[in-house]
């Protein structure tokens, strides 16, 4: 039992450090003089082909899927994921890779709130305690925005990049009652690569032989790498602790960024971060010590 757990919270804790590269990636890009749409391009070529390839070695049958399905995949990969990459990579070029990251991060509020209006989702005590704390962490990050003088503009292709991610994690939720978690994710992956294909054909720009290695880390690293060993974790741990343990992803950005780039980070920006980390694993935590403790009376 304890191999195991450990084995799923290392699993779960490496996936985060995958997620936590995406922004330096799409930097490290952006300096080589690539553009957003030419880096989610190959981004999502390498990394479909690279999920796929997995696939066949796990199991072909993953690959069956159902028409209603399909299109259920076309919405979340091809409108959804595809706008929420795009202002991602964005947000990064504006404002940097860790206020983009804290920013994304705020998506436990939206979500926990639209479920509520959308799916009629009952917030607990503990969540409203939770959101209070995660409000008071976006209250910090933006007195920093507005401390550094960041202009609107830039800061919103964060919060489209949040609102996106939050709608697709709503319609997730739905779409996988009825589907693989594999099957699922290849279809989104090669949806969302047919929406670099058809919206910036004409501006994927040439890339040099010397930077394909760099490409297909960008697909495998923060792309297939991060969701199969996100994946194998909660298959081993559950999705509760996952989420703890992926909660040092914005941190973990941070400190990248910093060590590579020399991001600087407000006080505040940082205060507002842990706000938001302490929100996500308090309900989380709660769960966890609420189940054990009805595992124990009926044991």
């Amino acid at each position: 039992m304890h191999s195991v757990f450990f084995k799923g919270s290392l699993l779960a804790i490496i996936s985060s450090f995958c997620f936590a590269t995406l922004a330096i990636f799409a930097k490290i890009g952006y300096l080589k003089g690539y553009n957003t749409n030419t880096l989610l391009f190959y981004r999502f070529l390498f990394g479909t082909i690279i999920f796929l390839l997995y696939i066949l070695i796990k199991d072909r049958n993953i690959l069956k899927i159902s028409k209603q399905n399909l299109l259920l995949c076309f919405i979340v990969g091809f409108v959804l994921y595809g706008l929420q990459a795009t202002f991602f990579f964005l947000s990064v070029k504006l404002i940097g890779a860790s206020m983009t990251s804290f920013i994304l991060y705020m998506y436990p509020f939206t979500v926990t709130i639209l479920a509520a209006i959308v799916y009629k989702n009952r917030i607990d005590k503990i969540s409203v305690f939770a959101l209070i704390i995660i409000g008071l962490g976006i209250l910090f990050i933006f007195y920093d925005v507005i401390n550094f003088n960041i202009p609107l503009i830039n800061v919103s292709m964060g919060i489209l990049a949040m609102l996106t991610f939050t709608c697709y994690l709503l319609t997730v939720q739905k779409v996988l009652t009825k589907l693989n978690y594999y099957t699922f994710t290849f279809y989104v992956l090669l949806f969302a690569l047919f929406f670099y294909m058809v919206f910036g054909f004409n501006d994927i720009g040439t890339i040099a032989i010397k930077d394909l290695p760099f490409l297909f880390l960008l697909g495998l690293i923060p792309t297939s790498l991060g969701i199969i060993l996100l994946y194998k974790a909660i298959q081993l741990i559950g999705s509760s602790y996952v989420s703890i343990f992926s909660s040092i992803e914005p941190f973990a950005t941070l400190l990248i960024s910093f060590m590579l780039f020399k991001e600087k980070i407000g006080l505040f920006q940082f205060i507002g971060g842990i706000l938001l980390v302490f929100g996500i694993i308090l309900p989380n935590s709660y769960r966890i010590i609420y189940e054990r403790k009805v595992k124990r009376v009926y044991c």
